[in-house]
């Protein structure tokens, strides 16, 4: 048995939020800074400096700032393949690891 604090446990604590779930989904193959990324979720930049600050204090994004601007990314490129195979799982698909592919069609939506 892995002791009560394993990393993997706050990883996953951190991923555990639609929000928080769809930024990592957002920054997989891009970085953005707060301001970009408020246009895209229905909540205040606030609230998505909070969401962000989760993730980063759990190792999944980094930033980097550029003058005025913080820019986020993906620390952690396997993320990507993983949420996607939970998109399958949730469709009742098998995850057999076979490359991100769009959700929607596996689910038939």
């Amino acid at each position: 048995m892995r002791p009560e604090n394993d990393r993997r446990t706050e990883i996953l604590k951190a991923l555990a939020h639609p929000v928080r779930l769809g930024l990592v989904e957002t920054l997989s193959d891009k970085r953005l800074c707060v301001n970009d990324l408020a246009g895209l979720f229905p909540v205040d930049r606030t609230t998505i400096s909070k969401h962000l600050a989760v993730l980063k204090e759990a190792g999944v994004l980094e930033d980097q700032r550029e003058g005025r601007e913080i820019y986020y990314h993906l620390r952690v490129p396997c993320l990507e393949e993983f949420i996607s195979c939970l998109g399958r799982m949730s469709c009742g698909e098998t995850c057999l690891g076979y490359g991100k592919q769009n959700d929607a069609e596996v689910c038939g939506r």
